[in-house]
């Protein structure tokens, strides 16, 4: 990958890959983290932050256009995603 990207370019393609790991119930968090350092960033919490927030964005916009009419909350995400992380 080309790591001649601003850090606002390298954060949303942390977010879609963010997307792209809770399609596949992957590791949200290391999904960024990964994608920020291939493109030369330190991962750091804020940055993570950062994408995650796009992320959820994009995700309710993806559960709209899907119908859907009760998501989770994004206290039960949080939730989810620690279990997932710890049991990886």
């Amino acid at each position: 990958m080309s790591k001649e990207v601003a850090i606002e370019t390298a954060i949303e393609l942390a977010a879609d890959q963010i997307v792209n790991a809770r399609d596949l119930c992957g590791n949200e968090r290391e999904a960024a983290a990964d994608t920020l350092a291939d493109y030369g960033f330190r991962p750091t919490p804020l940055r993570i932050a950062q994408a995650m927030a796009i992320a959820n964005g994009e995700w309710r916009s993806h559960q709209r256009a899907a119908g859907v009419t009760k998501p989770i909350s994004p206290a039960e995400r949080a939730s989810i995603n620690r279990k997932l992380e710890t049991n990886a």
